[in-house]
């Protein structure tokens, strides 16, 4: 997550070539299919913000996972933040996903 944080655009070549802890993402991502026998693949991602926002997440229990980005605050703010929306269970990521006939009960 942190490596496509810092990547301007939301080019998949460029995130894997980014460096987490001293290796390519690509060989890291290399390594966990060796170990786990099971096919990892980043097909697509999308950036989100810029330079003024903060990002925290919190997964829990190796089930739910939230990640939270949010304009100032700090990544202490996005993790608790990240926890409630965890604890929350919400249906919709965002309010466009939310379809009409559920806005209108």
């Amino acid at each position: 997550a942190a490596a496509a944080a810092n990547l301007d655009g939301d080019s998949v070549e460029a995130l894997m070539a980014a460096s987490v802890d001293g290796s390519t993402l690509e060989e890291v991502r290399a390594g966990l299919v060796a170990k786990i026998g099971e096919n990892i693949q980043v097909r697509r991602f999308a950036s989100r913000g810029g330079g003024g926002t903060t990002t925290g997440a919190y997964i829990h229990m190796n089930r739910i996972g939230v990640l939270v980005e949010i304009e100032g605050g700090s990544e202490e703010l996005c993790t608790d933040i990240a926890m409630h929306v965890a604890a929350m269970n919400p249906a919709y990521a965002t309010k466009d996903d939310v379809p009409t006939e559920d806005i209108e009960k």
